[in-house]
């Protein structure tokens, strides 16, 4: 049977990769994973990824495959596998990275470096593989010889463990508590200065109320400095917690977010079957309140990144006033299929 090697700088945080290994392990595929073997920090941040991206791509030289599966962001990491002409080669399109490099650098110059790295990889995969319609429409217009969607949606086995007021009372919260939940990485992708200013308007109009954030990352300094300015007293940090635990927060909650940052040409690229956290909330039955994103199936409440309007439908939420039609979609039913579809060609 065929070797598939996935290329990740990061590949113990992906969801998508854990899951796509899964799969292809089920009708025989060998599988292996290169990752950096170096996290070591020199210098300052800019430095430091220059370093680490660099041995990685000495690693990626040599290392030989089958079959050659990218994970994309950051695009450049994974450069030396288009200069020795890897193939076959997947190059799996979840995120537009030339849209982050435009957000975390405020340069419209360095996006294009990353549009021309990203087109590089679009154009000399064989199979792009995509997480929606829209990076989907992008990797055809330009020039893939051939792309198809996988949506970020979570495994059947995604489902609590315990019950919401088991789960609120080992965390010491009252069952009467009314509960939001943010769930994901703390970095420029979320709009937290819109969230925060949102919840302060919702602590003084719900006693009983609070807002759990889930998660680390960059941002956590920040975050932490936006609660004390603005004295919010009902928001708790939880920091990251194993996956298997996040169905429990999420069955703890009354409402979910995603208040996706607003970056110049990223909203083409959202919708809701790309984004993990929003299938994962709906997999629980949860409503989630997001913005900035493409509605298309219906499952979330897309409102402007505007803290009144935000506030207002949160508070809506929170205490059921709002009903959302909820259908769960999981990765054995849809994702999975597709994938294998992709791959039998190797088989």
């Amino acid at each position: 049977m065929k070797k598939i090697t996935f290329f990740a700088t990061e590949p113990d945080k992906l969801t998508r990769l854990k899951l796509e290994i899964k799969s292809l392990r089920k009708v025989g595929f060998k599988i292996s994973v290169c990752k950096p073997l170096t996290k070591t920090k020199i210098g300052g941040r800019l430095f430091s990824a220059f370093f680490r991206y660099s041995s990685y791509s000495l690693q990626e030289l040599f290392t030989n495959s089958d079959i050659y599966h990218v994970m994309n962001v950051p695009d450049i990491a994974h450069i030396s596998l288009i200069l020795r002409k890897a193939k076959p080669l997947i190059y799996d399109y979840r995120s537009p990275w030339p849209e982050r490099l435009k957000q975390y650098f405020h340069s419209g110059n360095i996006g294009k470096i990353g549009e021309k790295i990203e087109e590089l990889f679009i154009k000399n995969s064989d199979v792009v593989i995509t997480a929606n319609r829209y990076l989907l429409k992008r990797a055809l217009k330009e020039g893939a010889a051939e792309a198809c969607i996988i949506p970020n949606y979570p495994p059947k086995s995604f489902k609590p463990s315990k019950t919401k007021n088991e789960w609120k009372k080992e965390k010491k919260v009252s069952e009467n508590t009314k509960v939001a939940l943010f769930v994901g990485r703390l970095t420029n992708t979320f709009d937290f200065p819109l969230l925060l200013k949102s919840w302060k308007m919702v602590e003084t109009r719900c006693k009983n109320c609070e807002l759990w954030i889930i998660g680390d990352g960059p941002l956590l300094p920040k975050i932490k400095h936006l609660i004390e300015k603005n004295k919010l007293k009902k928001v708790k940090i939880w920091g990251w917690r194993p996956y298997q635990e996040i169905p429990n927060w999420i069955n703890a909650s009354d409402a979910c977010l995603a208040p996706i940052k607003k970056i110049q040409g990223t909203l083409n690229f959202y919708n809701e079957e790309g984004i993990w956290k929003i299938s994962e909330y709906t997999a629980v039955n949860k409503p989630t309140l997001a913005t900035n994103i493409k509605r298309d199936i219906g499952q979330c409440i897309i409102v402007k990144d505007d803290p009144n309007e935000f506030s207002e439908k949160l508070l809506k939420l929170l205490h059921g006033e709002i009903n959302v039609n909820l259908k769960p979609v999981f990765w054995e039913d849809v994702s999975e299929p597709l994938l294998l579809k992709t791959y039998s060609r190797w088989l």
